[in-house]
């Protein structure tokens, strides 16, 4: 029988820092605005931000290391947690059509 090792660089989604780069950015991003901002009202208040970015980071990394997919799949439920039919609809096109995230194009 023949096997294949399976490289977990290239199964697994990009990381940096122990999340993802949308989480990354999402974090840091209104951070440095926001840093920005408390600069310019006193020279020392960017670090509130800033220890309030870390805290976060630190918790999506515990998220991110039980699940790297966390976020991804808490996204389709947020968007579809309420209106999933896993059957077909007549409002939807083609026979046995699904909606777009629904295993619409997979092989079964």
């Amino acid at each position: 029988m023949r096997k294949s090792p399976i490289v977990r660089a290239l199964v697994t989604p990009k990381m940096s820092g122990g999340v993802s780069g949308a989480a990354m950015v999402s974090i840091y991003g209104p951070t440095g605005l926001l840093a920005f901002i408390a600069f310019h009202w006193k020279p020392w208040a960017p670090v509130f931000p800033v220890l309030a970015a870390i805290a976060i980071h630190a918790f999506i990394k515990v998220l991110y290391r039980k699940d790297v997919y966390f976020f991804h799949i808490y996204k389709v439920y947020s968007t579809t947690a309420d209106h999933y039919h896993p059957w077909s609809r007549e409002d939807l096109r083609g026979r046995g059509a699904r909606p777009k995230g629904f295993g619409r194009g997979t092989r079964c």
